[in-house]
């Protein structure tokens, strides 16, 4: 009969607890079950066992033992591994820095082996609070305390690895009674970032001290609550994270460590075209001109709200222009946040005007002249000119006159003249074109002399 062989375990290290799984062929040894294993001498608890696949938990052995995975069948056959298994030095959790906190409180975790055998930590836990984890290795894993119910609670350290090893460390932090940040509300900004902070006894029973973003102490606005908080972010001159903290009266201090990040102050570098008129496209481009925030809520060009914002990244803004009187002036930025940034220049021309269209009817082929000022809108040319919604031929063009040939109309109506630049820009003449009805031959006869 063709002997059991063991293929490989997975992992092939780990410590009292760890999970094993052992693969390969006639493991039974031709019997109909694994009765025991063992891990370097010493017994595992058996969770399921076939023919090719026996999962165990391994028992508690002396650390940097190595030794033979054996199984033994019902039939006292065995099937054996050399060196197939080694118990590495248990975890042990040196410091927890700091050993007490509230919900948001970044947490470090140090010590020795924390892997404990293992590949990644699926779970730790604060006095019996799930933590979400940051960072995790061998000898450093960073938490954030997660949400309570609970306060004043001390309780164990617990970190679970991927093998199913523990590593504990008794009564090492603690829940403090404090107020909680539950959220910040953007936590990203830039000066005049509006902030909303809610959470839960932020006052701490007494009134609002101050409220400080990454050490710059913000503007408070309105009355502040134990449950809410509205800031304005003051200025920073660089990129910054740092803790939000808040301190009342009575002298307590809750904190969000890392609560907050000010980014790079925005600025405009390029702004093309820089002049123009109603329906001008506007590309701008800089840098973070989203100020941390999500999206926009206004664009102005020398004091005008933009028609519309088309697109908005942090290092492109492509609006659309509004209709103005002729102004320069600075472009205002608005994020959705709050968070302004005033920079750069836009000047709105003087707005085109069709002053004649002669003749002001006729139908395909005529050759109608739109005289006026401003026709190119700023821009370098007329690009479309449309006669009652029908695109016409344009024949020559300057800033005060424009010459295109009518395209056929299907019936006798009546509509606008507009003509649009190579800008975007639009003049609209209300009303100026009439097409009227195609004529038609009836009879053909012979002359008579």
């Amino acid at each position: 009969m063709t002997p059991g062989t063991i293929a490989a375990a997975e992992p092939n290290q780990g410590v009292s607890g760890t999970r094993v799984l052992i693969y390969g062929r006639y493991l039974r040894g031709h019997g109909t079950a694994v009765a025991t294993v063992s891990l370097a001498g010493v017994a595992a608890n058996i969770e399921q066992e076939t023919n090719s696949f026996v999962r165990v938990t391994a028992g508690a052995g002396a650390d940097g033992t190595e030794g033979d995975i054996v199984l033994t069948a019902n039939t006292g056959a065995v099937v054996l591994l050399s060196d197939g298994f080694t118990y590495v030095e248990g975890g042990s959790i040196t410091a927890v820095e700091p050993s007490s906190g509230i919900s948001g409180t970044v947490v470090t975790i140090t010590g020795s082996n924390l892997l404990s055998g293992g590949d990644s930590v699926t779970q730790v836990s604060l006095a019996g609070t799930v933590a979400n984890i940051v960072s995790s290795g061998n000898t450093q894993i960073v938490v954030e305390a997660g949400v309570t119910q609970s306060s004043g609670v001390e309780g164990d350290v617990v970190i679970n690895i991927n093998t199913g090893a523990v590593v504990t460390d008794q009564s090492a932090f603690t829940y403090l009674r404090y107020g909680e940040i539950i959220d910040v509300s953007p936590a990203v900004g830039h000066d005049a970032t509006t902030v909303v902070i809610t959470g839960e006894s932020l006052l701490g029973g007494g009134s609002l001290v101050s409220v400080t973003l990454a050490g710059v102490t913000a503007a408070v606005q309105g009355t502040p609550s134990d449950e809410s908080i509205e800031v304005v972010a003051a200025a920073q001159s660089s990129a910054l994270i740092g803790n939000i903290d808040i301190l009342s009266s009575v002298g307590t201090t809750v904190t969000r460590l890392n609560g907050w990040r000010y980014v790079d102050q925005a600025a405009i570098s390029s702004v093309l075209p820089a002049s123009g008129a109603y329906g001008t496209v506007v590309v701008i481009r800089g840098e973070n001109l989203l100020m941390g925030a999500s999206s926009l809520a206004t664009v102005s060009l020398a004091g005008t709200a933009v028609h519309e914002v088309r697109q908005a990244t942090d290092t492109l803004i492509e609006v659309v222009a509004a209709s103005s009187v002729a102004s320069t002036g600075a472009i205002t930025i608005i994020a959705d946040s709050d968070a302004t940034l005033v920079d750069g220049a836009f000047e709105y021309v003087t707005p085109g005007q069709v002053d004649d269209v002669s003749p002001a009817s006729g139908n395909r082929g005529t050759e109608v002249t739109i005289t006026g000022t401003g026709l190119l809108s700023g821009g370098s040319n007329v690009v479309a000119v449309t006669l009652d919604d029908i695109d016409a031929n344009i024949q020559s063009q300057s800033d005060d006159t424009v010459v295109v040939i009518a395209a056929a109309s299907a019936s006798a109506s009546t509509g606008h003249v507009v003509l649009t630049a190579d800008t975007g820009a639009v003049i609209t003449h209300e009303g100026a074109w009439e097409y009227l009805a195609r004529g038609s031959i009836s009879e053909i006869g012979r002359a008579h002399v």
